[in-house]
Formats: structure tokens, sequence, C-alpha cells
């Protein structure tokens, strides 16, 4: 994006050079926190947890924290085990393995917040794809404390990712307001509850203060999916 065609040449062209600046500052910066966080060992204690979690679901014995123990729940996240579960297969030192499967979750959950500034964004300068993905995700690649975040092998970024697929489908459904989007906004806040159970007060309780909000006639039919539903589900896996 540029001022436009009608502004004179040296504004374009100073625009340009800020512009780049920017994205190449941001980038080094970037790349600055994830060098250093992957040269240092991982010390993050709980994220070697999950790890002996998937080992165990790969040797048939349920989510169990002992060989020889009953299936237990003793882990932050119902659904990070399973993340880490493919990445025990890569000929990768614990650490290492640990810290991919969080970075990628990290970066599968910018993509979403990308994404989903370019689809619902009012402002045309950020309805171009490219544009959307670098404001959303460059300034918090390049901020210390999320590219920490991003390597601890912890839950942390599927819990974001979670989120930020509930704010696309929120979006989505007030964009169009119809039964289908209003199941979608079910079904990912209970997805956002395995992820992390502290996301139950946004998962549950936004969608319930949007529909509320809401001008016009009430869509009761609504209420279904974006309320009983996850509720359903929450009691069905308790």
């Amino acid at each position: 994006w540029s001022p436009g065609a009608g502004a004179p040449a040296s504004v374009n062209l100073a625009w340009t050079i800020v512009s780049t600046l920017v994205v190449v500052v941001l980038t080094l910066r970037a790349l600055h926190w994830q060098v250093l966080n992957w040269q240092n060992p991982l010390r993050f204690d709980d994220a070697y947890m999950f790890y002996r979690y998937a080992m165990h679901i790969r040797e048939g014995l349920e989510i169990a924290w002992n060989p020889d123990g009953a299936p237990t729940y003793g882990m932050t996240s119902q659904l990070w085990v399973f993340f880490v579960l493919p990445f025990t297969f890569l000929p990768l030192d614990t650490g290492d393995l640990l810290r991919l499967a969080s970075f990628s979750t990290g970066c599968a959950a910018l993509a979403v917040m990308g994404l989903t500034v370019w689809r619902f964004a009012q402002s045309s300068i950020i309805r171009v794809r490219s544009i959307a993905l670098l404001v959303t995700g460059l300034p918090l690649l390049a901020a210390a404390k999320f590219a920490y975040q991003m390597t601890t092998g912890m839950d942390t970024m599927l819990s974001l990712l979670a989120n930020s697929l509930l704010v696309f489908a929120l979006l989505d459904y007030v964009d169009r307001p119809r039964r289908r989007q209003a199941y979608a906004v079910g079904l990912v806040a209970f997805v956002a509850m395995l992820a992390r159970p502290d996301n139950a007060l946004c998962a549950l309780a936004t969608p319930l203060l949007l529909w509320a909000s809401r001008e016009g006639a009430r869509r009761w039919g609504d209420l279904f999916g974006l309320v009983v539903l996850p509720f359903a589900l929450i009691g069905i896996d308790l």
C-alpha cells in the first residue's frame, strides 16, 4: 500500500522507504529473539511433562503419567499433548521438538490472526492479505516476551490459536448471523476450553454477550449453538 496515485512522487518514495525500513528492522529483531531463544536449552519443566504423556500414548498406555499407572489427566491442556505427539517422531532432541511444536502452533495462530484482519477489516489498507499478515504478526514476533512464549514448548500458543479461531468464528457470526455460524462458534468455544481451561470466561461468556447485544430481533435458535452446545460438550467431556 502507498499513499495513492494522486500523491506526489516524493511522498510515495518516502513512504516506501520508511515502511521498508520498519519491516526490515522488525524482521531482524524477530530473528534475533528466535536465534537467542533456540540457542539456550529448554528449561521449562512443565513442557517435558507433555512429552512424557505423549510418549506413553505412543506406547498404547493412554494418557498416563506412569507406565503402570491408571489413565489420569494431570495436564493444563487436554489438547496440547496431541499436538506434541506427532513431533515426537522427529529425530530431534526433546527440548528442540517441544520448541518446534510450540513455535509451529504460534505461527499458525499468527496466520489465523492475520487472515481474520484481512477478512473482516473495514480499512482498504489492510484488506491486502500480505499486509494484513505483516501488520498482525511481525510486531508480535519482534516482541521479546512473545518470542519467548513461542519457544517454551508449552500450550500457550495453542491457547492463542484457539482464541484466534474463536474471534474469527464470532466475527463471522456477526457478519453472517446464521445457524451454521452459531454452531461453529460453539464448537470453537469448546476447543478453546480444551486448549486451556482458563479460556472458559471468554470462550463461554463472549458468545452469550454478543448474542444479547445484537440489535433487532433475537435469534433464539442461535442461542443453542452459541451457548448450549459448548456447555453440553463440556459436560460430556467431564
